[in-house]
């Protein structure tokens, strides 16, 4: 199998799709496990995780993946909201680390 392109995706957007698929048919081992996984860790709809990307990405210094970690974290504290900043070297002052908190504390 060739790769021809790829992106990031969410837990959510994994979950989505692993969930058409094995509506379609039978998953594989893979499949199934990647399925179970994204049903346990995915914190919210999917509809209320495209509304959060929307936001995430209104700030310019946020990178789409470290959105999508974002998401998948859920982060409820500026302290590990700052954790995952930090493996990107994404550096933002308190007041855009109190928006990203608020996003997720609704």
């Amino acid at each position: 199998m060739k790769v021809t392109n790829s992106k990031p995706a969410s837990l959510l957007e994994v979950l989505q799709i692993t969930k058409k698929r094995a509506d379609e048919g039978e998953l594989g081992y893979e499949q199934q496990s990647t399925l179970e996984y994204s049903e346990n860790f995915a914190k919210l709809a999917i509809k209320d995780g495209k509304k959060i990307l929307e936001e995430l990405s209104k700030n310019e210094k946020i990178t789409a993946e470290t959105a999508i970690k974002l998401l998948d974290i859920c982060p409820k504290t500026p302290e590990l909201v700052k954790t995952i900043l930090i493996k990107d070297n994404i550096s933002l002052d308190d007041d855009e680390i109190s928006k990203i908190v608020k996003i997720f504390s609704k």
